[in-house]
């Protein structure tokens, strides 16, 4: 989860500046992250039962479940927000580039260029959202479409970055690789270990993106 979360973060670089992310990120989301995390791995070397299995809201006192419960809320909304975001900005990129049908596009900011709303896209992510909670039903289900979509495009990403490096910025073939290649080995060992899900929801992801491509 630590690493796939981190794919949101490039997501907002067409709304927010690189400094930006990156004095979040080191400042504020990676120390809350790794408290977080100890904290739950502490909390699994205790020998009292997890009640109902629900590691993360068994670290906190019950009196602090339903502001948890509310926090999770927020953060999941905070989450969902940048995919919109995402979804924006690469759908404006490959518009742009010629590679998807023109679309109505709203400039919401004057001074920043990235910042763009999508209705058609907003309503297609809106009716994609309830087929899925309709077909899945609940999110421990969804968790092997999710880990394939991620981890997919954490793998093209990577093949992407490597035509930039290679190509834009004059990087030596040598160099290209062995950057490159580290990281696509991590992408796909965590890309073929979520395809043992395939036929348990993983296959979603990939019959949308094979429609879209």
């Amino acid at each position: 989860m630590c690493i796939t979360g981190g794919e949101a973060l490039y997501a907002d670089l067409g709304h927010f500046s690189r400094k930006a992310i990156a004095r979040a990120w080191t400042c504020f989301v990676y120390p809350a992250l790794l408290i977080n995390y100890f904290g739950q791995g502490a909390r699994m070397l205790d020998s009292t039962p997890i009640a109902s299995g629900h590691l993360f809201y068994s670290i906190v006192p019950l009196w602090a479940l339903v502001p948890m419960v509310v926090l999770s809320t927020a953060a999941t909304v905070i989450a969902s927000q940048a995919l919109i975001s995402g979804c924006y900005s690469i759908t404006y990129q490959a518009i742009a580039l010629g590679v998807f049908p023109r679309l109505k596009i709203i400039h919401t900011n004057p001074d920043i260029r990235g910042q763009v709303f999508m209705p058609f896209i907003n309503w297609m992510l809106f009716i994609g959202c309830i087929m899925l909670v309709l077909g899945f039903k609940s999110s421990s289900a969804l968790a092997a479409a999710y880990g394939i979509a991620v981890t997919g495009t954490m793998a093209i990403t990577t093949a992407a970055f490597y035509v930039v490096a290679r190509y834009i910025w004059n990087w030596n073939f040598g160099f290209s690789v062995v950057v490159c290649g580290a990281l696509i080995l991590v992408d796909l060992a965590f890309f073929f270990s979520n395809s043992l899900k395939f036929f348990s929801g993983g296959f979603v992801p990939i019959v949308i993106g094979l429609f879209l491509f």
